[in-house]
């Protein structure tokens, strides 16, 4: 989609039409599940959100929703988990490789 003001499609835009990815598949699934694992070792920086299933599963309905796009390529081989991080200051979000978000 090109910008609202300019028209025009950024870098990042065309690498992901092009389907361009810096990894093969089966590394992308290997990075992604090991940078999980280093934040979810990391609690004082990355407090995963406990006690509240109603946020997770509103998350995880968004996803859900991204997924069911036609645009979304290889959806089969990631491993989409969702998860909130329980702290203001960190950034709202972002995702890992091979579908950790």
């Amino acid at each position: 989609m090109a910008h609202h003001l300019t028209g025009k499609r950024s870098f990042l835009q065309l690498f992901g039409i092009l389907g361009a990815n810096l990894f093969p598949k089966t590394e992308d699934v290997q990075l992604g599940k090991q940078i999980d694992g280093e934040i979810r070792k990391n609690p004082k920086k990355y407090s995963i959100l406990q006690g509240r299933p109603e946020i997770k599963a509103y998350v995880g309905q968004i996803g859900k929703k991204i997924l069911a796009s036609p645009e979304i390529r290889n959806r089969e081989i990631h491993p989409y988990q969702y998860e909130v991080i329980n702290d203001d200051s960190t950034v709202n979000a972002f995702c890992t490789p091979s579908g950790y978000v």
